[in-house]
């Protein structure tokens, strides 16, 4: 089975390492200055890592309109072009647009990262599945359960942008909103202050790019943000009064 990883962010690495377990993996990037570290990785031309049978796009929303449009011309019906973003109802927008009918589109959502992955492996990691019927679907069921080990969680891209608005638009806006503030670390640091330190560091490892999509991106996530600065603004209005 042949790969193809479009971008190669810290988590194209990711799925460069992995997936070099289980057959060749081409990795087209526009910075091709770090040489792939693991054997059957290579990177490719744009053109060539399209030819792939499975390509995934391992890049932001902000790109994902351009890239999918240069892939409509070179996919073919049998090709499973795989989406990785954080959310997920406008990526399949994009894709269903620009390359529908062309080949077979797979939309996920990985619940983990460079950081949280260890031993190069992602068994027992949770993906999100969005629904998808194509010829070949068991086959691509069983690599995901049985050879990668992921925990498979399948549900609608509406039910998943709902949830994850909390899940990662909240902890997502706090933490970006404490490493702002930046709050010291001292001698009287207890176990809860220490919990915000954690999210603090947590965040310092999310790209702008990340936290750009997770907000945007997500139809649900303003409503969450603006409902925490209401009641933010509430507390101190009653402390001050």
């Amino acid at each position: 089975m042949k790969f193809g990883v479009i971008g190669y962010g810290s988590f194209g690495k990711l799925l460069a390492e992995v997936l070099a377990k289980h057959g060749e993996v081409m990795v087209y990037s526009k910075n091709e200055k770090e040489k792939p570290a693991w054997d059957n990785v290579s990177f490719a031309s744009f053109e060539d890592t399209a030819k792939a049978d499975i390509v995934i796009l391992a890049i932001g929303l902000e790109s994902l309109d351009n890239v999918s449009k240069r892939l409509a011309g070179l996919v073919h019906k049998k090709t499973v072009v795989v989406d990785v973003c954080s959310v997920k109802q406008k990526p399949i927008e994009i894709l269903t647009n620009n390359l529908g009918g062309k080949c077979r589109i797979l939309p996920t959502h990985p619940l983990f990262g460079p950081y949280t992955v260890k031993d190069g492996s992602f068994a027992g990691k949770k993906m999100v599945l969005c629904p998808f019927d194509f010829k070949g679907r068991d086959k691509i069921m069983d690599f995901l359960k049985n050879r990668l080990e992921l925990d498979v969680i399948e549900m609608s891209a509406e039910d998943h942008d709902r949830e994850m608005a909390w899940v990662h638009g909240l902890t997502f806006f706090v933490g970006r909103g404490l490493m702002k503030l930046n709050p010291p670390k001292g001698g009287l640091t207890t176990g809860y202050y220490q919990k915000l330190l954690d999210l603090v560091e947590l965040e310092s490892t999310h790209s702008i790019e990340l936290f750009n999509t997770v907000q945007r991106g997500n139809p649900f996530a303003s409503e969450i943000r603006q409902r925490l600065i209401k009641e933010l603004e509430e507390i101190d209005r009653e402390i001050e009064d």
